[in-house]
């Protein structure tokens, strides 16, 4: 009888030191949570149109909200609306972006000429994975996996070929 009490003692004494409570997952989208200034710099060359070299530089607003524990959503405004937005997951190796699509539109009135050229560019953009933030700054460089420039003037789209390159983002919090 007594080799059953210390053998049923010992057992209940393994059970109980082994039942230690699971840890609390790690957040890593916590760091890159906040309302950002975006720098985005495109590297983009547009092939139907004689290889011309697009290089303006954008600044504009941009916000990073939390969507579940490790997942999040980059937000680009342009002024009060939405331009673009962008899913990605984080964890211990950074945040992991998905391909996104995003659209430059360009539009100048030509007066010699009287009549509004108007360029649309579309963009689908590859995801990349953006190391850990450093004194709140993130930074990464999208390539450009599919592109095609579009023109309307006169009332009338024309084809302007594909586009190859990158567009860097530069987030300051």
């Amino acid at each position: 009888m007594k080799k059953l009490l210390v053998c049923l003692l010992a057992l209940c004494a393994l059970t109980f030191t082994s039942c230690n409570p699971d840890p609390e997952p790690v957040v890593y989208a916590n760091d890159y949570v906040g309302e950002y200034t975006l720098t985005m710099t495109p590297s983009l060359t547009l092939l139907g149109l004689d290889g011309i070299e697009l290089t303006a530089v954008a600044i504009t607003d941009c916000e990073i909200t939390k969507t579940s524990d490790n997942s999040v959503k980059i937000y680009i405004y342009d002024g009060n609306k939405i331009d673009c937005v962008i899913n990605g997951r984080c964890d211990e190796a950074g945040l992991h972006l998905e391909n996104f699509e995003y659209e430059i539109y360009a539009s100048e009135y030509i007066e010699e000429h009287d009549y509004q050229l108007t360029m649309i560019i579309d963009l689908l953009l590859g995801g990349v994975t953006v190391n850990k933030q450093y004194n709140g700054n993130i930074s990464w460089e999208s390539p450009v996996i599919v592109g095609s420039v579009e023109l309307e003037a006169y009332g009338e789209t024309v084809d302007g070929g594909s586009v190859i390159g990158s567009i860097s983002y530069m987030l300051v919090k």
